[in-house]
């Protein structure tokens, strides 16, 4: 009886396993950071949760140093994924703008954005608000 019910537990935990692996959401799971100049300029923490994907992203503030030509950056306010969906190859998803520019922006609708998979683990950012900006290249962390 002990054994058929460690194989039960076995069975469940392979079976939870492979409906995790073949939802789709795996490809977008994982943390992703993006780089502009070689500086950090984004970090992109997704997670599969009850079925649907959640997550987190922070960007950095990036800042010209007055009278030369280096940059710094630092980070700014992590921000919670609204609405996130997957199609496979792209995560759309929405961010708050209220707190990028205060109070000029406390009451900006949300920004929306596009991870395109071009590779396992690389990706391209696109924010669909404001097409025009620049577009970064994310990598998975392993």
């Amino acid at each position: 009886m002990k054994y058929r019910i460690i194989l039960f537990i076995v069975i469940g935990m392979a079976a939870s396993g492979l409906r995790a692996q073949t939802s789709g959401h795996d490809k977008m799971s994982g943390v992703w950071r993006g780089q502009f100049e070689g500086l950090p300029s984004v970090t992109l923490n997704v997670t599969e949760e009850g079925g649907g994907l959640s997550g987190a992203v922070l960007f950095y503030r990036l800042k010209k140093n007055p009278g030369s030509d280096v940059h710094t950056s630092g980070p700014g306010i992590p921000e919670p994924l609204l609405h996130p969906a997957s199609n496979g190859n792209s995560l759309v998803f929405e961010v708050s703008h209220r707190r990028f520019h205060p109070p000029e922006t406390l009451s900006a609708p949300p920004f929306r954005f596009r991870l395109t998979l071009n590779g396992p683990d690389r990706g391209e950012l696109v924010n669909e608000t404001d097409p025009s900006g620049p577009r970064v290249e994310l990598i998975r962390e392993k």
